[in-house]
C-alpha cells in the first residue's frame, strides 16, 4: 500500500507540475490552509482562511550518489530538485533571519530555511555548488569532534561496522532476536535499528554497546574513509565567507538527555567556542542531536539559552510560527527526487500546517 501511495503521489506530482497547476495551488495555499476545527466538528469544504505564515525548516544531513558506509546521504537529484522548487516557489532565509523574523513577527510569505547537519564533507563538494548556483543560503550545524581530525561520529562508526561485516546475520543486540545481513538493503535495515537501540542509551551504555557490536559483527579499529567524510575548517571558512551559516551540534553528538547537566553545557559551550573561533563570528544557533522529543528536555533547553544561543531545531517534524518557542523549532525531511512530487508533498504539508 504504501509503494502504490508513492508511485500515485510520483504520477499527480509530475502531471500536476507540467499542467502547471502546482503553482497555482501553492498560491491557494498562501490563502486558505486546512480547518483547525476538532475531528467532531468537521464542515465542508474543511479549509479556511490562513491566519498566519508558517516557517517551514527543511532537515538534511549527508547529499551525495555513492552507496556509503556510513550514515546514508539524500540523493545529489532529489536535492538539486527541491532547491530548484525553493529557488521558484519560496522566499529562502538563512535560520538567523527567520529567527529574528518570528520575533518581530514579520515572517514572508512562503518562509523556508535550509539545514544540514553533523558536517559532511559532501556538504561542501554537493549541496554547497548548488546553493550557490541557485544563491540560497543555508545553515549547517558542526559536531565539532569529526570536523578537520579525521574522526568519526559514534553513529557513523555503528553503521560502518554494519556495512563492513561478512558475517550472515546479527543475533543478541538490542531489542530485535535477528538482523538479516546478507544483503546490502538488510544492512541499511539492520543499521537503521541498530541506532535506535544506541540511541536509547546512556553514553557509557552506548560505547560499552559499540564495543560489543564490533565484537559480534568481528569488525575492529576505526573507520578511515576515503575520501574524506567530514568537513575541514578551511572548507568550512571558505563556505562561511560564500554565505553559508553554521551552527554548534555539540562536540561529540551525545543524547543530551542521556548526560548530565555540567556535561550538556560543555558539549554545547566547548562546539560554540570552536566554531566561533574558526570563522570569527558569534554562533546563535544550534541543532539536538537525534532532534527527538526525547532527547531533550526543558533544562537541556535553559542550558542553550543560558550558553548564549538565540535558538534550537529538533528532528520534530512541523511547521514554525511568530511566537512559537524558538528553542524548540520544528523540521521537516523529504525524500522525493522530482520536482513535481516534491512540490505537491511540500505544498500540502503547508496547507496542514
Amino acid at each position: 500500500m504504501g509503494a502504490l501511495k508513492s508511485l500515485g503521489i510520483k504520477a499527480i506530482g509530475a502531471l500536476l507540475h507540467r499542467m502547471g497547476i502546482l503553482a497555482l495551488i501553492s498560491r491557494c495555499v498562501d490563502v486558505v490552509q486546512k480547518s483547525s476545527a476538532s475531528a467532531t466538528d468537521v464542515h465542508f469544504p474543511c479549509v479556511q482562511k490562513r491566519s498566519s505564515r508558517p516557517i517551514q525548516i527543511l532537515m538534511y544531513h549527508g547529499i551525495g550518489d555513492e552507496r556509503s558506509p556510513f550514515l546514508g546521504p539524500a540523493p545529489i537529484r532529489g536535492f538539486t530538485n527541491q532547491l530548484r522548487y525553493l529557488a521558484e516557489y519560496c522566499h529562502v532565509l538563512d535560520l538567523e533571519e527567520a529567527v529574528e523574523r518570528m520575533q518581530h513577527h514579520d515572517v514572508p510569505h512562503r518562509a523556508v530555511v535550509i539545514t544540514l547537519d553533523d558536517g559532511y564533507r559532501d556538504s561542501y563538494v554537493n549541496a554547497f555548488p548548488r546553493l550557490q548556483e541557485l544563491n540560497l543560503p543555508a545553515t549547517i550545524f558542526l559536531a565539532t569532534a569529526a570536523i578537520g581530525t579525521g574522526n568519526v561520529l559514534w553513529h557513523d562508526r555503528a553503521c560502518w561496522m554494519v556495512s563492513q561485516t561478512s558475517i550472515p546475520a546479527l543475533e543478541g543486540f538490542g531489542s530485535c532476536p535477528r538482523y538479516e545481513l546478507g544483503t546490502w538493503e538488510g544492512k541499511q535495515a539492520a543499521q537503521e535499528a541498530v541506532l535506535w537501540y544506541l540511541r536509547s542509551l546512556d553514553d557509557q551504555h552506548r560505547i560499552e554497546a559499540i564495543e560489543q557490536l564490533s565484537t559480534k559483527l568481528q569488525v575492529f579499529g576505526e573507520p578511515d574513509p576515503e575520501p574524506r567524510l567530514m568537513l575541514n575548517w578551511e572548507e568550512v571558512k571558505e563556505m562561511y565567507q560564500a554565505g553559508i551559516r553554521f551552527g554548534a551540534h555539540t562536540v561529540s553528538h551525545p543524547i543530551l538527555s542521556k548526560i548530565s547537566l555540567p556535561a550538556v553545557a560543555a558539549e554545547l559551550r566547548e562546539s560554540k567556542e570552536t566554531i566561533e573561533q574558526h570563522i570569527g563570528c558569534r554562533v546563535t544557533t544550534f541543532a539536538y542531536p537525534s532532534g527527538r522529543p526525547e532527547d531533550y528536555n526543558s533544562d537541556i533547553q535553559q542550558i542553550v539559552k543560558q550558553e548564549g544561543f538565540g535558538c534550537a531545531v529538533s528532528t520534530v517534524s512541523g511547521a514554525n510560527y511568530a511566537g512559537d518557542d524558538l528553542f524548540d523549532l520544528k523540521r521537516v525531511g523529504y525524500w522525493d527526487q522530482d520536482i513535481g512530487p516534491f512540490g505537491l508533498r511540500f505544498e500540502y504539508t503547508r496547507f496542514c500546517a
